[in-house]
């Protein structure tokens, strides 16, 4: 089962850029790094430079008025040490970001999920539902929030660890959760997971959004008793070996 470890939870402000807190990884671990920027309404392409390591990029989503652009990024099969990373497109942005390591032989992110809060069907608040079934049962899961206002009330899922809100002294509108499950969901069903509930003491300031990504320790398209292309096939699993003669075919000429 994989496993995940929050490395760092930051809010700041670029400078025009940002050098991140430090994490360690393992090797082989997969990094994912998450954020929401302030951005005024414009829509910046962030990427990340840290030495070996490939980024991946989850398509950005902004708020309702367009101020605020939630994103991320993941590194698969990391090399073992401590390392960071540093940005190109914040500028002088606000941003608010989370770092976590998963162990375990993650080798693909699955799927994504987003929402916006409230949501329009009056589902519970802080719910997030993935847009397809998962490729396995037990993945490692991770979402996160920002809103304007400071929620007063933060309560995880059962299952799922919330970090505490992370403010943005710099940029106040920044304020952001993250929450995780690392056995997550079943095998060909979507995942609903997050907070059973994100409130406010006063009643207001409750829009906001989220992203959902889960990953997993086997390739999207490669699931175990499914064909791996429309040549080759591989038994599913708890199938037992024939026992029957085959059929004389002849002598050959």
């Amino acid at each position: 089962m994989p496993a995940i470890t929050l490395q760092a939870s930051v809010g700041t402000v670029g400078g025009p850029e940002i050098t991140s807190s430090s994490w360690t990884a393992s090797a082989g671990d997969c990094v994912f790094v998450c954020w929401a920027m302030a951005t005024g309404g414009t829509l910046p392409t962030v990427t990340l430079t840290t030495p070996g390591y490939t980024w991946n990029y989850i398509p950005p989503i902004q708020s309702t008025d367009t101020d605020i652009m939630m994103s991320g990024a993941y590194a698969l099969n990391v090399p073992a040490g401590t390392t960071h990373f540093t940005t190109n497109g914040v500028g002088y942005d606000g941003i608010t970001y989370f770092i976590f390591t998963i162990s375990g032989g993650i080798v693909a992110r699955d799927q994504l999920g987003t929402a916006y809060f409230p949501p329009a069907d009056n589902t519970p608040p802080a719910l997030i539902t993935t847009t397809g079934p998962l490729v396995q049962s037990g993945e490692a899961a991770i979402a996160w929030w920002q809103c304007q206002f400071a929620p007063t009330t933060i309560t995880a899922m059962p299952g799922w660890t919330s970090t505490p809100l992370q403010t943005n002294p710099s940029v106040g509108v920044i304020n952001g959760l993250a929450v995780w499950n690392a056995n997550a969901g079943t095998a060909g069903q979507k995942l609903t997971g997050g907070w059973s509930s994100i409130a406010n003491a006063g009643g207001n300031g409750m829009t906001a959004q989220a992203i959902m990504a889960t990953f997993s320790t086997i390739q999207p398209n490669l699931q175990p008793g499914f064909p791996r292309s429309s040549r080759i096939e591989e038994p599913s699993e708890g199938m037992q070996e024939s026992n029957a003669t085959p059929p004389d075919m002849g002598t050959p000429n």
